[in-house]
C-alpha cells in the first residue's frame, strides 16, 4: 500500500459499518509510524461542545468541570503515530478551525493555554457524505477538507468486496478465539460459501456480529458450518442465489426454465459444497430428481 508509506493525510469515504476504522489501522500498522500510537476519535458520537477539549486538551482551571491537572489532548496523545477521525463532517466549524491550524504549523495549543507543543501526527479521516456538498451549505471547511484529502480512499459496501469477506471473518475467528478461551476454530466450506453469498446490508459490523453468534454456536465443536448461521443469513442467501440466476436466464435467449432449473441446482450444490441431500433439502426436491436434471455432464462432486 503505496499511501501507508508516507505520512500524507488520507480520507476515507464509505457507508456505516464498512470497516473504515479497521481499513485506518491497517493503514496504521502497514507505515513507518506504527511503533506509535493510533488513536481514534469519533465526532459523531460525542456532544460537540466536548470535541474541542477532546481534541486539543484543557490547561487546570480553564472552565467549569476541568480535571486537576488539566488533560492532554487527542491530536498530542497521538504525537508520533496516527489520529483517526471518524465522522469528521460532525465536528463543530470552530473546532476545524483550530485543526486546520495544527495541520497547518505542527503545533497544538491547549485550551486555557497560551503555550504551543509541538506535535507530529498523520492524520485519516473518515466520513459517508459528500464533505464539498458540506461546504456549499457552509457545514463544511472547504480549505480543511482539501487539507485532510490528499489522498482519497472510497471504501465499497463489503457485498462489492467478496475477497474481503474471508480475509474479516478469519480475522473475527482469531479474535472470538480469544475471548471466549478457544482454539483452532475452522470455517466449513459450506459456511464459507453462505458468506459469501449474503448481501450484508450491515457492512462489516454485521458480519462481526454474525461470527460472534456462530462460534457462540459452536457449543464445544470446532468447525463451523451452515448451521451455525442464523435463518436470516441462510434465508438471505437463498434470496442472492435466486437473484443471480433471474439476472443470468434472463440473458439466455431461448429454453429459459430448463436453463433456470439446472442453473439454480448448480448454485444451490455449490453452496453446500455438492450436497446432493442438503441440496435437495434447500430446494424441497428429492435427490433422483436433481441427478436427472444435472443428467451426467455435471461437473460436481456429489455427495449423497
Amino acid at each position: 500500500m503505496n499511501v501507508a508509506e508516507t505520512s500524507v493525510p488520507v480520507m476515507i469515504y464509505g457507508e456505516s459499518g464498512t470497516g473504515k476504522e479497521m481499513f485506518a489501522q491497517a493503514i496504521h500498522s502497514a507505515s513507518s509510524r506504527n511503533g506509535g500510537p493510533f488513536i481514534a476519535i469519533n465526532c459523531g458520537a460525542m456532544p460537540g461542545e466536548l470535541v474541542e477539549s477532546e481534541l486539543f486538551g484543557y490547561e487546570e482551571g480553564s472552565f467549569t468541570g476541568a480535571l486537576r491537572g488539566g488533560k492532554i489532548g487527542k491530536i498530542e496523545a497521538a504525537s508520533g503515530g496516527t489520529l483517526f477521525l471518524d465522522e469528521i463532517e460532525s465536528m463543530p466549524l470552530k473546532d476545524q478551525i483550530k485543526l486546520l491550524r495544527v495541520l497547518s504549523t505542527g503545533k497544538v495549543q491547549k485550551i486555557g493555554s497560551t503555550k504551543e507543543i509541538t506535535v507530529d501526527v498523520r492524520l485519516i479521516s473518515a466520513t459517508k457524505i459528500d464533505l464539498l456538498k458540506q461546504a456549499d451549505k457552509g457545514l463544511f471547511r472547504e480549505d480543511l477538507f482539501y487539507r485532510i484529502s490528499t489522498f482519497i480512499i472510497e471504501l465499497p459496501p463489503l457485498k462489492d468486496r467478496k475477497a474481503d469477506i474471508v480475509l474479516l471473518a478469519e480475522e473475527f475467528v482469531k479474535k472470538l478465539e480469544k475471548k471466549y478461551h478457544l482454539k483452532n476454530i475452522e470455517m466449513d466450506k459450506t459456511f464459507i460459501n453462505a458468506l459469501c453469498s449474503y448481501h450484508w446490508r450491515g457492512n462489516v459490523r454485521e458480519l462481526e456480529h454474525t461470527m460472534e453468534r456462530a462460534v457462540i454456536m459452536l457449543r464445544g465443536e470446532h468447525r463451523l458450518c451452515r448451521q451455525h448461521l442464523s435463518d436470516k443469513i441462510l434465508d438471505g442467501c437463498k434470496k442472492s442465489i435466486a437473484e443471480e440466476v433471474v439476472e443470468n436466464v434472463m440473458e439466455n435467449d431461448h429454453g429459459l426454465l430448463a436453463v433456470a432449473e439446472r442453473m439454480l441446482i448448480e448454485r444451490v450444490l455449490e453452496s453446500v459444497n455438492g450436497n446432493v441431500s442438503a441440496a435437495a433439502e434447500q430446494l424441497g426436491i428429492n435427490r433422483r430428481t436433481i441427478y436427472k436434471k444435472m443428467g451426467q455432464k455435471d461437473n460436481f462432486r456429489l455427495i449423497k
